[in-house]
C-alpha cells in the first residue's frame, strides 16, 4: 500500500503499524513525533494503530546540539 510521510510516497506492507512504518525508515523511537492525517499518534500506540492505504504521515525527529 502507498502512503505519504514529510511529503514522499512510502510503500508499505498490508497490516503495517506506524511502529512498522518507523521501523522501515531506520527510526527508533526516542525522540519521535508522529502525526497521521494531522493527528498526533500517541507514542503508546504506535503497535496498534495501523496504517491505511493513502495515510498521510508527519514524522519529527527532534536533534540536539548547540
Amino acid at each position: 500500500m502507498k502512503v505519504k510521510v514529510n511529503g514522499k510516497e512510502r510503500e508499505l506492507s498490508e497490516g503495517a503499524s506506524v511502529k512498522d512504518l518507523l521501523t522501515s525508515m531506520g527510526l527508533g523511537e526516542d525522540g519521535i513525533a508522529v502525526a497521521r492525517n494531522n493527528k498526533l499518534v500517541s507514542k503508546n500506540d504506535w503497535e496498534t494503530t495501523a496504517v491505511s492505504e493513502g495515510d498521510e504521515y508527519i514524522i519529527i525527529n527532534a536533534a540536539y546540539g548547540g
